[in-house]
């Protein structure tokens, strides 16, 4: 994980990585869950494609606030979660 290691993303893109490191047991789970057989909502999948591919995200130095990297990250394991939940 680039976050542990306290390296850039690349040379013109730095990853905020307290921010990533601080939400890293619910980024790490929602990996897992993405690896899972069972359906993930467009919506989720969209949301955290948008945290690791957006240089506007939360992720990333120059992005939007770093708080919302939590509220983000706990807004999509909510509803992985309530998902798996109607399964």
């Amino acid at each position: 994980m680039l976050a542990e290691q306290n390296r850039p993303a690349s040379s013109y893109v730095r990853i905020r990585c307290a921010a990533v490191l601080e939400q890293r047991d619910i980024l790490l789970e929602l990996a897992a869950q993405l690896r899972e057989p069972a359906p993930i909502s467009v919506a989720v999948v969209a949301t955290l494609a948008w945290l690791a591919l957006d240089e506007s995200s939360p992720v990333y130095v120059g992005g939007s606030p770093p708080a919302g990297l939590a509220e983000t990250a706990a807004r999509c394991d909510s509803a992985v979660r309530r998902d798996r939940e109607r399964l």
